[in-house]
């Protein structure tokens, strides 16, 4: 019921058990630091977002950031609003390096909520630009849970 986002993060303790962070805010409206527990293994960021909306592109990027920066350990960022929790969930895939990763992560929002915005890029032998997209079918069937997003408003 807050209007300031707060987030927490999950960790495994020496146990294995799942433990939470206190809840922490930056007192912002639309954006909270992660804070992590570096003697643990963070496993789930949770956070709300105020206004209702769904996971943001922010979310999708930040995921992939932490992963790579703070902690590989990192699987998933839960998103709680009134209404609906969402869920972006890490599972294993070969070939993405964090820039690769980044960049298919918003081809892949871009293209599914079809914004009229494309991703195009050239590398140095080609002549011709190509645009970035993914196969969603492909990369999330092997998931454990049917796959929704929704548009942010």
């Amino acid at each position: 019921g807050s209007s300031v986002e707060h987030g927490t993060t999950g960790y495994h303790d020496a146990d294995g058990a799942l433990q939470l962070m206190m809840p922490y805010t930056d007192g912002q409206t639309n954006s909270v630091q992660v804070a992590w527990n570096p003697d643990a293994s963070n496993v789930v960021f949770i956070h709300n977002h105020p206004r209702g909306t769904a996971c943001s592109s922010t979310d999708v990027v930040k995921l992939i950031e932490f992963r790579e920066k703070y902690d590989s350990s990192l699987r998933s960022v839960y998103v709680v609003t009134a209404i609906n929790i969402y869920v972006l969930y890490v599972y294993k895939r070969q070939g993405y390096d964090y820039y690769n990763a980044r960049l298919y992560a918003i081809a892949y929002l871009l293209e599914k909520h079809n914004t009229g915005i494309a991703i195009l890029s050239q590398s140095g032998t080609d002549s011709y630009f190509h645009q970035h997209k993914t196969v969603a079918g492909k990369e999330i069937t092997s998931l454990p849970v049917q796959v929704i997003t929704y548009k942010c408003k």
